[in-house]
């Protein structure tokens, strides 16, 4: 069984539990966490009865999200000793380059012109 989590709406996060190719459970939350532990605990489920957990929808909806979705998923499978190599981290792709700016409202000074 793996469970699956759908991070990729902040708001609306979908953990599914899978057996092969059928869905076994599914769970719309907030927070990824809760949603994996309802599914456990609906199903009488531990951490360690999961064979993979994987994420889901790792392109360009919301970068906080994926972020918040792969940190659980690779801290679960990391609990369960399924990190042996770098390449087994899940690295979520957001389809496009970040948009970050500083606030107009920052109080960082303004960089000294060149």
């Amino acid at each position: 069984m793996k469970i699956i989590i759908d991070s990729s709406k902040r708001d609306n996060i979908v953990i599914t539990l899978k057996d092969v190719d059928s869905i076994l459970e599914k769970v719309d939350c907030y927070n990824p966490t809760e949603g994996v532990s309802k599914i456990l605990s609906l199903r009488g489920l531990k951490v360690a009865d999961i064979e993979k957990f994987e994420l889901e929808g790792t392109q360009g909806c919301s970068f906080t999200g994926l972020k918040i979705g792969a940190s659980v998923v690779n801290a679960l499978n990391f609990a369960n000793g399924k990190i042996k190599k770098d390449t087994d981290i899940v690295i979520p792709n957001y389809g496009m380059d970040p948009k970050i700016t500083i606030s107009k409202n920052s109080h960082l000074p303004e960089p000294p012109l060149q």
